[in-house]
Protein backbone atom coordinates (compact mmCIF):
# COMPACT_ATOMS: atom_id res chain seq x y z
CA UNK A 1 0.00 0.00 0.00
CA UNK A 2 1.36 3.38 -0.82
CA UNK A 3 0.02 6.45 1.32
CA UNK A 4 0.50 10.25 -0.27
CA UNK A 5 0.63 13.04 1.73
CA UNK A 6 0.19 16.98 0.69
CA UNK A 7 0.76 19.89 2.03
CA UNK A 8 1.05 23.73 0.54
CA UNK A 9 4.94 24.83 0.20
CA UNK A 10 4.91 27.13 2.72
CA UNK A 11 3.83 25.13 5.62
CA UNK A 12 5.82 22.52 5.21
CA UNK A 13 9.27 24.38 4.88
CA UNK A 14 8.44 26.27 7.80
CA UNK A 15 10.30 25.16 10.98
CA UNK A 16 8.66 22.10 13.11
CA UNK A 17 9.27 18.47 14.58
CA UNK A 18 6.47 17.63 12.60
CA UNK A 19 7.74 16.80 8.75
CA UNK A 20 7.64 13.38 7.29
CA UNK A 21 11.81 12.45 7.31
CA UNK A 22 13.29 10.58 4.58
CA UNK A 23 15.09 8.11 7.72
CA UNK A 24 11.29 7.39 8.27
CA UNK A 25 10.53 6.22 5.15
CA UNK A 26 9.31 8.98 3.27
CA UNK A 27 10.40 10.07 0.23
CA UNK A 28 9.25 14.11 -0.72
CA UNK A 29 8.94 15.92 -4.14
CA UNK A 30 7.38 18.79 -5.26
CA UNK A 31 4.57 18.96 -8.17
CA UNK A 32 5.60 21.44 -10.75
CA UNK A 33 3.84 23.16 -12.93
CA UNK A 34 1.99 21.16 -16.01
CA UNK A 35 4.03 20.61 -19.23
CA UNK A 36 2.03 20.19 -21.98
CA UNK A 37 1.83 16.58 -22.34
CA UNK A 38 0.59 16.64 -19.45
CA UNK A 39 -2.11 19.44 -20.38
CA UNK A 40 -2.98 16.93 -23.69
CA UNK A 41 -3.78 14.01 -21.18
CA UNK A 42 -5.99 16.44 -18.95
CA UNK A 43 -7.98 18.20 -21.44
CA UNK A 44 -8.46 14.15 -23.61
CA UNK A 45 -9.72 13.07 -19.79
CA UNK A 46 -11.95 15.73 -19.26
CA UNK A 47 -13.56 15.54 -22.26
CA UNK A 48 -13.59 11.73 -21.75
CA UNK A 49 -15.43 12.21 -18.29
CA UNK A 50 -17.85 14.74 -19.41
CA UNK A 51 -19.57 12.96 -21.92
CA UNK A 52 -21.59 10.76 -20.38
CA UNK A 53 -23.04 13.50 -18.44
CA UNK A 54 -23.89 15.37 -21.38
CA UNK A 55 -26.49 13.89 -23.52
CA UNK A 56 -25.41 15.71 -26.44
CA UNK A 57 -21.73 14.91 -26.54
CA UNK A 58 -21.41 11.85 -27.86
CA UNK A 59 -17.70 10.10 -27.19
CA UNK A 60 -16.42 11.03 -31.17
CA UNK A 61 -17.98 14.50 -30.62
CA UNK A 62 -16.26 14.74 -27.03
CA UNK A 63 -12.61 13.51 -29.09
CA UNK A 64 -12.80 16.20 -31.63
CA UNK A 65 -13.76 18.81 -29.07
CA UNK A 66 -10.47 17.74 -27.27
CA UNK A 67 -8.46 17.77 -30.09
CA UNK A 68 -9.68 21.49 -31.22
CA UNK A 69 -9.10 23.03 -28.10
CA UNK A 70 -5.64 21.67 -27.83
CA UNK A 71 -4.72 22.76 -31.24
CA UNK A 72 -5.94 26.26 -30.17
CA UNK A 73 -3.84 26.51 -27.04
CA UNK A 74 -0.71 24.93 -29.02
CA UNK A 75 -1.52 27.79 -31.88
CA UNK A 76 -2.39 30.27 -29.30
CA UNK A 77 1.39 31.79 -27.46
CA UNK A 78 -0.45 34.08 -24.56
CA UNK A 79 -2.23 31.23 -23.08
CA UNK A 80 0.96 29.10 -22.51
CA UNK A 81 1.58 30.73 -19.55
CA UNK A 82 -2.27 30.06 -18.03
CA UNK A 83 -1.72 25.96 -19.04
CA UNK A 84 1.01 25.88 -16.45
CA UNK A 85 -1.71 26.04 -13.91
CA UNK A 86 -4.79 23.03 -13.05
CA UNK A 87 -7.03 26.12 -11.95
CA UNK A 88 -6.64 28.35 -14.75
CA UNK A 89 -6.29 25.09 -17.48
CA UNK A 90 -9.72 24.02 -15.57
CA UNK A 91 -11.30 27.11 -16.65
CA UNK A 92 -10.13 27.04 -20.02
CA UNK A 93 -11.72 23.83 -20.20
CA UNK A 94 -15.05 24.98 -18.82
CA UNK A 95 -14.99 27.78 -21.22
CA UNK A 96 -14.39 25.74 -24.06
CA UNK A 97 -16.81 23.28 -23.28
CA UNK A 98 -19.51 25.47 -22.78
CA UNK A 99 -19.31 27.73 -25.99
CA UNK A 100 -16.85 25.39 -28.24
CA UNK A 101 -14.31 28.37 -28.11
CA UNK A 102 -11.24 30.27 -25.88
CA UNK A 103 -11.58 33.79 -26.45
CA UNK A 104 -8.51 34.88 -28.19
CA UNK A 105 -9.01 38.56 -26.97
CA UNK A 106 -6.94 38.34 -23.48
CA UNK A 107 -9.01 41.02 -22.39
CA UNK A 108 -12.07 38.98 -22.96
CA UNK A 109 -10.90 35.52 -22.27
CA UNK A 110 -9.84 37.12 -18.33
CA UNK A 111 -13.22 38.72 -17.87
CA UNK A 112 -14.76 35.44 -18.65
CA UNK A 113 -12.10 33.09 -15.92
CA UNK A 114 -13.14 36.37 -13.54
CA UNK A 115 -16.71 36.30 -14.41
CA UNK A 116 -16.49 32.37 -14.03
CA UNK A 117 -14.76 32.53 -10.88
CA UNK A 118 -17.25 34.98 -9.02
CA UNK A 119 -19.89 33.84 -10.64
CA UNK A 120 -20.28 30.38 -12.11
CA UNK A 121 -17.48 28.24 -10.64
CA UNK A 122 -19.96 25.59 -8.19
CA UNK A 123 -22.63 25.51 -10.84
CA UNK A 124 -20.41 24.74 -13.85
CA UNK A 125 -18.23 23.10 -11.97
CA UNK A 126 -20.63 20.62 -10.80
CA UNK A 127 -23.73 20.52 -13.16
CA UNK A 128 -27.20 19.46 -11.21
CA UNK A 129 -26.14 20.65 -8.09
CA UNK A 130 -28.20 23.66 -7.00
CA UNK A 131 -26.06 25.92 -5.30
CA UNK A 132 -26.56 29.99 -4.01
CA UNK A 133 -23.95 32.21 -5.59
CA UNK A 134 -21.32 33.82 -4.13
CA UNK A 135 -23.32 37.19 -4.24
CA UNK A 136 -26.73 35.37 -2.31
CA UNK A 137 -24.16 34.07 0.11
CA UNK A 138 -22.85 36.94 1.00
CA UNK A 139 -25.99 38.90 0.37
CA UNK A 140 -25.02 41.60 -2.03
CA UNK A 141 -26.94 43.50 -4.32
CA UNK A 142 -23.60 42.58 -6.66
CA UNK A 143 -20.64 41.94 -7.02
CA UNK A 144 -19.37 44.91 -8.27
CA UNK A 145 -18.04 45.90 -4.98
CA UNK A 146 -16.37 42.96 -4.23
CA UNK A 147 -14.35 43.30 -7.54
CA UNK A 148 -13.38 46.48 -6.64
CA UNK A 149 -12.39 45.20 -3.53
CA UNK A 150 -10.43 42.46 -5.47
CA UNK A 151 -8.92 45.48 -7.73
CA UNK A 152 -7.67 47.48 -4.94
CA UNK A 153 -5.85 44.55 -3.58
CA UNK A 154 -4.33 43.38 -6.38
CA UNK A 155 -2.90 46.43 -6.82
CA UNK A 156 -1.52 46.65 -3.46
CA UNK A 157 -0.18 43.31 -3.77
CA UNK A 158 1.52 44.18 -7.36
CA UNK A 159 2.85 46.82 -5.39
CA UNK A 160 5.15 44.64 -3.34
CA UNK A 161 8.42 43.10 -4.25
CA UNK A 162 7.28 39.90 -6.03
CA UNK A 163 7.74 36.69 -4.78
CA UNK A 164 9.37 33.38 -6.19
CA UNK A 165 6.34 33.11 -8.76
CA UNK A 166 5.91 36.58 -9.41
CA UNK A 167 2.91 37.06 -6.97
CA UNK A 168 2.55 39.71 -4.18
CA UNK A 169 0.97 38.62 -1.21
CA UNK A 170 -1.97 39.93 1.04
CA UNK A 171 -2.19 40.18 4.96
CA UNK A 172 -4.90 38.09 6.30
CA UNK A 173 -5.47 40.91 8.39
CA UNK A 174 -5.75 43.77 5.62
CA UNK A 175 -8.17 41.07 3.40
CA UNK A 176 -10.43 40.69 7.00
CA UNK A 177 -10.25 44.63 7.72
CA UNK A 178 -11.21 45.51 3.65
CA UNK A 179 -14.22 42.80 3.22
CA UNK A 180 -15.19 44.30 6.37
CA UNK A 181 -15.41 47.75 5.20
CA UNK A 182 -17.16 46.34 2.29
CA UNK A 183 -19.93 44.68 4.33
CA UNK A 184 -20.53 47.56 6.49
CA UNK A 185 -20.96 49.83 3.82
CA UNK A 186 -23.29 47.72 1.61
CA UNK A 187 -25.36 46.37 4.26
CA UNK A 188 -26.57 46.59 8.31
CA UNK A 189 -23.25 47.04 10.19
CA UNK A 190 -24.20 44.21 12.18
CA UNK A 191 -24.22 41.38 10.10
CA UNK A 192 -21.09 42.60 8.29
CA UNK A 193 -18.45 40.38 10.92
CA UNK A 194 -21.07 37.01 10.03
CA UNK A 195 -20.73 37.78 6.43
CA UNK A 196 -16.67 38.33 6.75
CA UNK A 197 -17.34 34.94 8.26
CA UNK A 198 -18.90 33.00 5.28
CA UNK A 199 -16.43 35.07 3.14
CA UNK A 200 -13.53 33.38 5.07
CA UNK A 201 -15.51 29.61 4.67
CA UNK A 202 -15.90 30.26 0.40
CA UNK A 203 -11.79 31.05 0.92
CA UNK A 204 -11.07 28.09 3.35
CA UNK A 205 -12.86 25.53 1.72
CA UNK A 206 -11.53 26.46 -1.55
CA UNK A 207 -14.95 26.90 -3.24
CA UNK A 208 -14.72 30.10 -5.29
CA UNK A 209 -10.76 29.57 -5.85
CA UNK A 210 -10.51 33.63 -5.25
CA UNK A 211 -7.54 33.69 -3.63
CA UNK A 212 -5.53 31.07 -2.55
CA UNK A 213 -4.56 30.71 1.72
CA UNK A 214 -0.83 30.46 1.23
CA UNK A 215 -1.01 28.90 4.92
CA UNK A 216 1.47 31.45 6.72
CA UNK A 217 -1.60 34.01 7.44
CA UNK A 218 -1.73 35.68 4.27
CA UNK A 219 -3.57 35.19 0.76
CA UNK A 220 -2.43 35.36 -3.43
CA UNK A 221 -4.01 35.35 -6.37
CA UNK A 222 -4.11 31.92 -7.86
CA UNK A 223 -1.87 33.50 -10.79
CA UNK A 224 -0.07 36.24 -11.85
CA UNK A 225 -1.80 37.07 -14.79
CA UNK A 226 -5.00 37.10 -12.89
CA UNK A 227 -3.18 39.32 -10.84
CA UNK A 228 -1.95 41.52 -13.10
CA UNK A 229 -6.06 41.62 -15.01
CA UNK A 230 -7.64 43.12 -11.24
CA UNK A 231 -4.95 45.37 -11.17
CA UNK A 232 -5.45 46.59 -14.39
CA UNK A 233 -8.60 47.20 -13.37
CA UNK A 234 -7.74 49.30 -10.46
CA UNK A 235 -5.80 51.63 -12.35
CA UNK A 236 -8.99 51.98 -15.12
CA UNK A 237 -11.25 53.03 -12.05
CA UNK A 238 -9.02 55.96 -11.00
CA UNK A 239 -9.35 59.99 -12.12
CA UNK A 240 -5.34 60.18 -12.07
CA UNK A 241 -5.25 56.63 -14.57
CA UNK A 242 -2.45 58.16 -16.61
CA UNK A 243 -0.23 59.51 -14.02
CA UNK A 244 -0.58 56.46 -12.08
CA UNK A 245 0.59 54.30 -14.72
CA UNK A 246 3.26 56.36 -15.47
CA UNK A 247 4.63 56.47 -11.89
CA UNK A 248 4.88 52.98 -12.28
CA UNK A 249 6.02 52.88 -16.00
CA UNK A 250 8.79 55.31 -15.31
CA UNK A 251 9.98 53.84 -11.75
CA UNK A 252 12.43 50.97 -11.50
CA UNK A 253 10.09 48.32 -11.84
CA UNK A 254 8.90 49.38 -14.71
CA UNK A 255 8.84 45.84 -16.14
CA UNK A 256 6.94 44.09 -13.82
CA UNK A 257 3.92 46.79 -14.62
CA UNK A 258 4.43 46.48 -18.40
CA UNK A 259 1.91 43.47 -18.70
CA UNK A 260 -0.38 45.33 -16.15
CA UNK A 261 -0.28 48.60 -18.45
CA UNK A 262 -0.80 46.86 -21.68
CA UNK A 263 -3.76 44.60 -20.19
CA UNK A 264 -5.18 48.20 -18.93
CA UNK A 265 -5.87 49.08 -22.47
CA UNK A 266 -7.59 46.14 -23.05
CA UNK A 267 -9.99 46.91 -19.82
CA UNK A 268 -10.36 50.63 -20.75
CA UNK A 269 -11.74 49.20 -24.20
CA UNK A 270 -14.40 46.68 -22.49
CA UNK A 271 -15.57 50.00 -20.53
CA UNK A 272 -15.83 51.98 -23.64
CA UNK A 273 -13.30 54.33 -22.26
CA UNK A 274 -10.47 53.69 -25.27
CA UNK A 275 -11.16 58.10 -26.24
CA UNK A 276 -11.76 58.62 -23.04
CA UNK A 277 -8.35 57.71 -20.86
CA UNK A 278 -6.69 55.52 -23.57
CA UNK A 279 -6.04 58.20 -25.75
CA UNK A 280 -4.91 60.45 -23.69
CA UNK A 281 -2.11 58.14 -22.56
CA UNK A 282 -0.70 56.78 -26.22
CA UNK A 283 -0.21 60.74 -26.81
CA UNK A 284 1.32 61.13 -23.46
CA UNK A 285 3.51 57.84 -24.18
CA UNK A 286 4.13 58.85 -28.11
CA UNK A 287 5.36 61.91 -27.37
CA UNK A 288 8.66 63.76 -27.11
CA UNK A 289 8.48 65.85 -24.08
CA UNK A 290 8.85 64.85 -20.54
CA UNK A 291 7.60 67.58 -19.14
CA UNK A 292 6.52 71.37 -20.27
CA UNK A 293 10.35 72.51 -20.59
CA UNK A 294 11.83 69.31 -20.95
CA UNK A 295 12.25 66.59 -23.52
CA UNK A 296 12.35 62.77 -22.85
CA UNK A 297 15.86 61.43 -23.09
CA UNK A 298 16.46 59.07 -25.74
CA UNK A 299 16.36 55.90 -23.93
CA UNK A 300 13.11 57.04 -21.91
CA UNK A 301 11.60 58.33 -25.99
CA UNK A 302 12.14 54.46 -27.27
CA UNK A 303 11.11 52.75 -24.42
CA UNK A 304 8.06 54.66 -24.30
CA UNK A 305 7.42 54.09 -27.99
CA UNK A 306 7.55 50.55 -27.70
CA UNK A 307 5.00 50.43 -24.73
CA UNK A 308 3.02 52.47 -26.76
CA UNK A 309 3.16 50.53 -29.71
CA UNK A 310 2.07 47.44 -27.69
CA UNK A 311 -0.72 49.35 -26.04
CA UNK A 312 -2.07 50.52 -29.45
CA UNK A 313 -1.64 46.73 -30.61
CA UNK A 314 -4.05 45.68 -27.71
CA UNK A 315 -6.58 48.20 -28.69
CA UNK A 316 -6.60 47.72 -32.72
CA UNK A 317 -7.01 44.35 -31.90
CA UNK A 318 -10.16 45.39 -30.78
CA UNK A 319 -11.53 47.89 -33.09
CA UNK A 320 -10.55 51.12 -31.03
CA UNK A 321 -9.78 53.63 -33.15
CA UNK A 322 -11.13 51.95 -36.33
CA UNK A 323 -11.02 55.26 -38.98
CA UNK A 324 -14.28 53.45 -40.43
CA UNK A 325 -15.73 53.20 -37.33
CA UNK A 326 -15.45 56.53 -36.64
CA UNK A 327 -13.82 55.66 -33.25
CA UNK A 328 -11.00 58.81 -33.02
CA UNK A 329 -7.64 58.44 -34.54
CA UNK A 330 -4.33 57.23 -33.73
CA UNK A 331 -1.77 58.77 -32.10
CA UNK A 332 0.76 61.12 -34.25
CA UNK A 333 4.28 61.93 -33.14
CA UNK A 334 7.25 62.30 -35.06
CA UNK A 335 10.66 60.01 -33.99
CA UNK A 336 10.49 55.99 -34.62
CA UNK A 337 7.57 54.55 -34.46
CA UNK A 338 8.96 51.16 -34.76
CA UNK A 339 8.65 48.85 -32.19
CA UNK A 340 8.79 44.84 -31.58
CA UNK A 341 7.13 42.97 -29.34
CA UNK A 342 10.74 41.32 -28.26
CA UNK A 343 11.90 43.82 -26.48
CA UNK A 344 9.57 42.69 -23.78
CA UNK A 345 11.10 40.32 -21.23
CA UNK A 346 10.12 36.32 -22.45
CA UNK A 347 10.46 35.53 -18.75
CA UNK A 348 6.65 35.34 -17.60
CA UNK A 349 7.05 33.26 -13.82
CA UNK A 350 3.23 31.37 -13.55
CA UNK A 351 1.75 28.86 -11.95
CA UNK A 352 -0.23 28.46 -8.22
CA UNK A 353 1.61 28.11 -5.20
CA UNK A 354 0.65 24.09 -4.57
CA UNK A 355 -1.12 21.41 -6.31
CA UNK A 356 -2.57 17.58 -5.15
CA UNK A 357 -1.10 14.46 -6.43
CA UNK A 358 -4.16 12.84 -7.65
CA UNK A 359 -5.10 9.33 -7.83
CA UNK A 360 -5.06 9.43 -11.56
CA UNK A 361 -8.28 8.00 -11.23
CA UNK A 362 -11.32 10.16 -13.28
CA UNK A 363 -14.83 10.49 -12.62
CA UNK A 364 -16.88 14.02 -12.95
CA UNK A 365 -14.59 17.13 -14.44
CA UNK A 366 -13.89 18.52 -10.88
CA UNK A 367 -11.25 20.84 -10.19
CA UNK A 368 -7.53 19.55 -9.89
CA UNK A 369 -5.53 20.74 -6.91
CA UNK A 370 -2.61 23.35 -6.78
CA UNK A 371 1.16 22.95 -6.62
CA UNK A 372 2.58 21.62 -3.36
CA UNK A 373 5.18 19.38 -1.61
CA UNK A 374 4.19 15.75 -1.62
CA UNK A 375 4.99 12.86 0.50
CA UNK A 376 4.31 9.53 -0.13
CA UNK A 377 5.87 6.01 1.45
CA UNK A 378 5.26 2.49 0.37
CA UNK A 379 3.54 0.38 3.55
CA UNK A 380 3.76 -3.48 3.43
CA UNK A 381 0.39 -5.05 3.42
Amino acid sequence: MRIVITSRILPYQAPGDWKLLPDDGWRQRTIQPLAFGQVRVFVRTWYQALAPHDPDLARAAAAERAAALLDELAATERLRPLLRSPLLLTMLAILHSNTGDVPRDRAKLYEECVQLLLERWEPERQPGMPRQGLRERLDLPSLDSLRQVLHELAYQAHAQPPGADGRGVIADAALDGRMLQLFERSGPAATAYAKLQVFREVLGNDEARLLQDRGDDSFAFPHLTLQEYFAAGHLAGQKAMAKLADDHWQSDDRERWREVVVVLMGRLHQQDKAEEKALPWLKRLWGTKQSKNAVKPAAVRRRDVVLAALSYAELTARGAFDANGGRGRAPAAGGDHSADRDARPSHRPGGPDRRRAGSGRVGRPALPSRNGTVASRTVPT
